[in-house]
């Protein structure tokens, strides 16, 4: 055959292929799936629907405690449903089925509502933010738990609202992530008389990866995860009383739970202040691009500030030295 046929050829096996996995993994869920659907447990406003979607490795029913937590705090009808997908894992190409899959397994069983809420831990939560920004339609709003928006949805035109929660002593979705996040979204964000409302990014003092679930964790997590400073209890009681919040000023625009998220949202400030100073003072490019040899300005970072600093610590002459450091591309040096 001529090279071009083979490279068709191989292309249409790829596409069969790829075709074939999605046919056998959308089966594999839906006849092995053992979803979990909670009903409510009190009478509240009216039904929401809250739709969770599981972290790498850990089981829909590690997340029950949580979740009735939520349950509780909450002033509505709260059903919850948590699919479970094959292997315990999520990916892009099945993730659609389960959500859809427990919402109907809802609705079979009393719920009557059209207000859906979604959540994601960990892979969870780096999947449904695609899912969520290919499907925004009748979507109240979303729910990162030790997970965050990427990078990209930074530039205020992500379709749904989104709470991000991180921990921390998260060790899988580290701190400093969250922090990057609440930099992009808080405070230099493109919508900031919306921001708070819509988009709140907070960190949890004491909370580890394994706290939005429980029982026991899986290889991955128990290897890198930190020792949580606060009990399991607790970190459920916090991470109801802010989801629980965030569900009531998207649905109602209640002003109480608003103060308390600006509250926490300050909190996490204060918080994530010095770890913001530490990477501005680096040049992180997370922040802003480096200058090189553009003039200065507030959209680049010129050089590293750090060694600037340090030269006025080590020399003890303070705002007597006066040095600007500079980054250029390794081209550019001759």
């Amino acid at each position: 055959l001529h090279n071009d046929h083979v490279c068709a050829l191989c292309g249409s096996t790829g596409r069969m292929m790829l075709a074939l996995l999605f046919v056998i993994l959308t089966f594999a869920n839906v006849f092995a799936a053992d979803d979990i659907v909670l009903q409510p447990l009190k009478k509240g406003k009216s039904d929401v629907a809250l739709v969770l979607i599981q972290g790498a490795f850990i089981k829909p029913s590690q997340y029950v405690p949580l979740m009735n937590a939520i349950q509780k705090a909450s002033e509505y009808t709260v059903w919850v449903g948590i699919p479970e997908y094959t292997l315990n894992v999520v990916e892009p190409l099945i993730i659609k089925g389960g959500i859809e899959r427990v919402l109907k397994e809802m609705s079979d069983v009393g719920m009557k509502s059209d207000q859906v809420f979604l959540a994601g831990h960990s892979l969870g939560g780096l999947v449904l933010e695609n899912y969520v920004q290919s499907y925004p339609d009748n979507i109240k709003g979303q729910i990162l738990m030790g997970s965050f928006l990427s990078r990209a949805n930074y530039n205020g035109s992500y379709p749904v609202p989104t709470l991000t929660i991180g921990g921390e002593k998260d060790g899988l979705c580290h701190v400093t992530r969250i922090m990057v996040s609440f930099y992009h979204q808080i405070l230099h964000t493109k919508t900031p008389d919306t921001a708070i409302k819509d988009f709140p990014v907070i960190v949890i003092p004491g909370l580890s990866h394994m706290q939005f679930a429980s029982g026991n964790p899986p290889l991955l997590v128990k290897d890198r995860d930190l020792k949580p400073e606060i009990s399991y209890d607790d970190a459920h009681t916090a991470l109801a009383n802010i989801t629980k919040a965030f569900i009531s000023i998207q649905l109602a625009g209640s002003k109480t739970d608003l103060q308390f998220i600006d509250k926490v949202v300050n909190e996490t400030k204060t918080f994530v202040q010095p770890l913001i100073k530490a990477y501005e003072m680096e040049g992180s490019t997370h922040f802003n691009p480096p200058c090189n040899n553009n003039p200065p300005g507030p959209t680049c970072t010129t050089g590293c500030p750090w060694s600037e600093e340090a030269q006025r610590i080590m020399s003890g002459l303070g705002n007597q030295v006066i040095d600007k450091d500079e980054f250029h591309p390794v081209y550019q040096i001759p």
